[in-house]
């Protein structure tokens, strides 16, 4: 994609991995960005994971880029060869983690919602389908909601998912509510 499409998406991916760094340690977070992002390296990691990680572990897998959609196969946009959402579906399914948390931030991602959802999996995604094709902001509000305490709204000092993700959509409406009265102007 555009060079303004990187830098925002490395800048979500980096704000993601330090708030998991400090959650989780250093040596329990995997990063995979820009060029070094391929298809073989997500299977690598995909395939260490299912090694490394224990029934009563939790694990969390977050997706940052561009996904796309031809009205029957959603695919995670890579350099190279893409990961499409069956195979995304067999990755997670092989980590032995009953506790799973994805979090799908790429244009287009609703319309592997179904597909990936499964018991002990929670399944957010950044689209509501397969046809909402354009670049998302999901990233980098989700990356905002983990790191600042705005997003605590019961204040109990733990950021959920659910209040991460109820978080950034709230901010999702109301930059286009923003935008939709500046365009009225």
């Amino acid at each position: 994609g555009e060079p303004k499409y990187q830098e925002q998406f490395d800048k979500a991916t980096n704000d993601i991995a330090a708030v998991a760094r400090r959650t989780a340690g250093n040596d329990k977070v995997m990063v995979l960005q820009g060029e070094s992002a391929t298809r073989a390296a997500v299977v690598k990691a995909f395939e260490s994971l299912r090694t490394r990680t224990k029934a009563a572990d939790s694990f969390a897998v977050v997706l940052v880029g561009h996904g796309s959609f031809d009205g029957d196969t959603y695919k995670f946009n890579l350099p190279g060869p893409d990961i499409d959402g069956a195979e995304l579906k067999r990755l997670l399914g092989a980590v032995p983690a009953k506790s799973q948390l994805v979090v799908n931030a790429t244009s287009a991602s609703g319309a592997v919602l179904d597909a990936l959802a499964t018991d002990g999996r929670a399944v957010i995604t950044a689209t509501r389908s397969g046809f909402e094709r354009n670049a998302t902001r999901f990233a980098e509000l989700f990356a905002a909601a983990i790191a600042e305490g705005a997003a605590d709204i019961n204040k109990n000092g733990v950021i959920t998912a659910q209040e991460a993700f109820d978080y950034a959509s709230r901010s999702v409406r109301s930059e286009e509510h923003t935008s939709e009265l500046q365009s009225l102007r």
